[in-house]
């Protein structure tokens, strides 16, 4: 029954990161935004109570608490928190706050509270953790709060979605099965049923009680929230400070082949149009996959945001700005690409140079469609780097003025300026996708993103292969070493090492080979690498054959070539200590044999009793390994402790005799 429950669990797990990413949420900014309900949670009123809600914590390890759902007021309360110094969920009953389990952040999850007379339950996605206590709650004058303490702030910062509030409690079954569909209005026990599906912010937004107890609940206040669209982010995609993202095949609205608007995909809203008057960018395909791409055609046509917006956001001070573009004709002067109202020096800008060289900040670009990535500082003198398709290609360039204010209007095309908007400020070239972040990315992230580009649109560079200079092994006690270099990498996610399982010695016999580890690439790089890789000896004397899989971000792989090795003759007796050491539930020995001989093994406890005894008759010359299974003669599990192993050789050829003793210890 049990396993049948984790399976359940761990396939509801995989359908909450679903869940949750469609329809709309909330978001708390985590200094002033809440929503206030007029539910009384007090144990008077609700003996018995479960709180269930879908959260996505943007913020952890923080100063003070984090509260998700509270009606505290210094006294007693009630409260689901994320402790404060911590990145762990808990439950506060007045007392003190019961750790209950650890949060995932930036990652939708569901958590649920049962609260009992004398006892707290906690699931996350289901799963049910232990407060190691059963603490009670007290009274409280105050009505349940979603995203702060009414008593002291404690504001959370994230997403909140689907809140319920019951006067039952819940079973682990019930919350497992209800929290990825949306139940009957009917479903008894449910007093409260916070959908937050609204969309905007301000005072005008109405949130109300879904539940069959209608407008009982409904006098909600609302406190600075913002409700916006979830919007599904692929694989590859940096979701964490996505502000914006201009998708060629979504959002884009045209007439008779012009654009008029692109929909920010990223749930923020920030989209672009065209102003009244002005000309348009036209609507194509793009040569690579025939996917549309705006073009701009360097004279009088952009887009902008209709009025400013705030592309840090919030508690940022860095920006990401990454472009899939094609460079067009020549520039006939400094161009922008992008701005954010750059006049003045209180924005900045990302240009393309005038004349043949396409000069971009440092670097001449290539004609053609390729990937470029700026990262920018608030404060700082200009960009801290720039990547094209995924390879750094400047650092600390000059220009790119970063030093800048919000709120400010984006424009894609033209410098965002009416001082400064003449024909040859306009830039000339085709634009398919723009993602805006407002941190910088990790290598990884980029490589991933990059990744995405490449998958998405085909090949958009003329990537550099992952080139291995060298492959070698050696064998040093009970493990083999493997070592091997690279000159360039590209898109390298990493090698996984293969060891063949038998004597046939064919690449193609495919299940005759088992993986035994995996050792993680550089992504792309032009930089020399070396890697090296342990693994355990399975067969001390026989031939070892080994190969590598490099399997690139975008799942193609590669195989190297073999590389077979054979282990050297012992040139006397010896005993190895066992490893691992302390074991459970089973431990090795290694044994040399200089020659054919017979091997004596026996396991006493700290008593002297003889608890296992095995004798291995004519084994080969070569390495052995021993194993023990913490089992007596009789086939019983020995208990913890303190045990001798004694391994007596004898060759069968000289005669010669070899013993040893040593101490090892089982612990369960």
């Amino acid at each position: 029954m049990k396993f049948s429950i984790l399976i359940f669990a761990i396939l509801i797990f995989s359908l909450s990161k679903i869940y949750a990413q469609s329809g709309s949420a909330v978001y708390l900014e985590g200094s002033s935004s809440y929503i206030s309900t007029p539910l009384d949670v007090q144990p008077a009123a609700m003996p018995v109570s479960t709180w269930e809600a879908w959260v996505y914590p943007e913020r952890v390890n923080y100063s003070s608490r984090q509260q998700v759902l509270s009606d505290d007021d210094g006294n007693h309360d009630r409260s689901v928190l994320i402790e404060s110094g911590t990145a762990s969920f808990a439950v506060f009953t007045g007392s003190q706050a019961w750790l209950a389990a650890p949060v995932t952040m930036n990652e939708w999850q569901h958590i649920a509270v049962v609260f009992l007379p004398d006892n707290i339950l906690f699931y996350k996605n289901g799963v049910e953790y232990s407060l190691g206590a059963s603490p009670g709650g007290g009274t409280t004058s105050n009505s349940l709060k979603i995203g702060m303490n009414p008593g002291f702030g404690e504001y959370f910062k994230g997403k909140i979605d689907n809140v319920r509030i019951w006067n039952v409690q819940r079973s682990q079954a019930q919350i497992l099965s209800g929290m990825t569909i949306d139940p009957s209005a009917e479903t008894p026990g449910m007093i409260a049923w916070y959908k937050l599906d609204e969309t905007g912010s301000g005072p005008g937004i109405t949130v109300t009680n879904s539940a069959s107890t209608g407008s009982i609940y409904n006098g909600i206040t609302i406190v600075n929230p913002e409700f916006s669209p979830v919007s599904p982010i692929p694989h590859g995609i940096p979701a964490d400070g996505l502000r914006l993202w201009l998708k060629s095949d979504s959002g884009l609205v045209s007439e008779a082949g012009k654009v008029t608007s692109w929909t920010d995909i990223s749930g923020n809203g920030f989209s672009l149009i065209s102003e009244a008057g002005s000309e348009q960018p036209l609507l194509v395909e793009n040569e690579i996959n025939n996917l549309p791409a705006v073009v701009f055609d360097g004279v009088n046509d952009f887009l902008q945001t209709p009025s400013s917006i705030s592309l840090l956001g919030r508690d940022s001070l860095a920006i990401t700005v990454t472009l899939l573009l094609n460079t067009g004709a020549t520039q006939l002067a400094w161009a922008n690409i992008l701005d954010y109202d750059h006049d003045s020096f209180a924005g900045f800008t990302i240009q393309q140079n005038a004349g043949a060289t396409n000069d971009f900040w440092g670097h001449v670009l290539n004609s053609g469609w390729q990937v470029v990535s700026f990262e920018l500082v608030n404060g700082s003198s200009g960009f801290s780097g720039v990547y094209i398709d995924g390879i750094q290609v400047v650092s600390n360039p000059s220009g790119g003025m970063a030093s800048f204010s919000e709120p400010r209007r984006l424009a894609l095309g033209r410098w965002e300026s009416l001082c400064c908007n003449t024909p040859g400020r306009n830039w000339n070239g085709e634009v398919a996708e723009v993602l805006i972040h407002n941190r910088t990315l990790s290598e990884s992230e980029r490589l991933e993103l990059q990744t995405y580009f490449q998958s998405r649109y085909g090949t958009i560079v003329n990537p550099l292969p992952v080139e291995m200079t060298s492959f070698t092994g050696s064998f040093s006690g009970n493990q083999v070493t493997l070592k091997w270099q690279t000159a360039t990498e590209t898109i390298n996610y990493g090698w996984e090492v293969e060891i063949q399982k038998s004597e046939v010695r064919s690449q193609k016999s495919e299940e005759n080979w088992k993986t035994v580890g995996f050792v993680e690439g550089k992504g792309t790089t032009t930089v020399a690498n070396s890697y090296s890789f342990l693994s355990p000896v399975t067969s001390p004397m026989s031939p070892a054959v080994y190969r590598l899989k490099q399997i690139d971000l975008d799942g193609n792989f590669t195989y190297s070539e073999l590389l077979e090795m054979t282990p050297e003759l012992p040139a006397a007796f010896a005993i190895g200590q066992n490893y691992p050491n302390p074991f459970n539930p089973e431990t090795r020995i290694r044994v040399d044999l200089p020659d054919v001989s017979e091997i004596r093994f026996e396991v006493f406890n700290l008593l002297g009793q003889l608890v296992k005894s095995e004798v291995l008759n004519e084994k080969e010359a070569g390495s052995h390994l021993l194993v023990w299974n913490g089992k007596d003669q009789s086939g019983n599990q020995a208990a913890s402790g303190v045990y001798f192993y004694r391994i007596s050789l004898v060759s069968l050829s000289t005669g010669k005799k070899f013993t040893e003793t040593r101490s090892m210890v089982m612990v369960k």
